[in-house]
């Protein structure tokens, strides 16, 4: 090989390395980049769900007060949290769990009906024992079912269950408002499902979604 030629393959050598070291560079710079970029969007993501959290939290605090609810502030907003909570955890609307406790209790967490059911989900003390068993929630009787963030704890998750039993949220709701043993004989003996309870429920989670979240 000449000189000539020799020098033309150093030179060739010297710029494929500059090449390869300024790829190297632009492959670093780009993977830090899309490291940055994906550590935006995640940080983006969790503030969009932490701002639907709050929009979701006050349209619940609306509902709570657009119905005078008779308890302190603080309660009101550990209420709010508890049925944000429940239904996260069982799946269910917020609105729907609201609609239950409306319809149910007017949203009186000391109310009491004829038949013995107590709270603002109404529960029978006979179920309440079992779910708070089940919860792991120590039963305290009339106590724990007059505590609005253990009733509704309790009351979300047996409609949670019912709705796994059921597979429709109808026929769940039918069973929440009779007993699922009574809804069982009904539809047994009269080859029915009570759809009164159920439809007004519905009727109130699709005003309270229009109106209120």
């Amino acid at each position: 090989m000449n000189n000539h030629l020799r020098w033309v393959a150093i030179a060739s050598m010297a710029i494929n390395l500059l090449l390869l070291q300024a790829f190297d560079s632009q492959s670093d710079e780009f993977a830090a980049l899309q490291a940055e970029s994906e550590t935006y969007t995640s940080t983006i993501a969790l503030l969009e769900a932490e701002a639907e959290s709050a929009r979701i939290e006050i349209a619940v605090l609306n509902v709570l007060d657009s119905h005078r609810m008779r308890v302190t502030p603080k309660v009101r907003h550990e209420i709010a949290g508890t049925i944000l909570q429940a239904a996260d955890r069982y799946d269910l609307a917020p609105e729907l769990i609201l609609a239950v406790i409306f319809t149910e209790s007017s949203f009186n967490p000391h109310a009491e009906s004829e038949m013995g059911a107590v709270g603002l989900m109404q529960l029978m003390p006979a179920t309440a024992t079992q779910l708070a068993r089940e919860l792991e929630m120590e039963w305290k009787g009339r106590q724990l079912l007059t505590d609005p963030e253990s009733n509704i704890l309790m009351g979300s998750f047996y409609l949670r269950k019912l709705l796994h039993r059921f597979d429709d949220l109808n026929v769940a709701l039918a069973a929440y408002n009779v007993g699922p043993n009574r809804l069982h004989t009904i539809m047994t003996e009269e080859d029915r499902v009570p759809r009164l309870y159920a439809t007004k429920v519905q009727a109130l989670t699709a005003a309270l979604r229009e109106e209120f979240f």
